[in-house]
């Protein structure tokens, strides 16, 4: 069972990493929307609660060419 699961694993990873992006950190603008990029998770910087108790997490993210802040909602994963 576990070694299905590996297998899968390496076959979503293969998947992503061949997927085209659409910029790098180093090119991306204000205003910039329907990104693409493949960056790696350096730092988990904050998490806030809106009134609404739905949450959002903050992390420094970078690649090859730079870090930027990203905000996520929803659950941590």
């Amino acid at each position: 069972m576990i070694e299905a699961t590996n297998k899968k694993r390496f076959f979503e990873l293969e998947k992503i990493q061949a997927k085209e992006i659409s910029h790098s950190v180093s090119a991306l603008k204000p205003g910039d929307k329907n990104i693409e990029l493949r960056v790696i998770v350096l730092e988990l910087l904050e998490t806030y609660e809106k009134k609404t108790k739905e949450k959002l997490f903050q992390y420094l993210l970078a690649d090859g060419t730079g870090s930027v802040i990203g905000n996520f909602f929803g659950e941590v994963g």
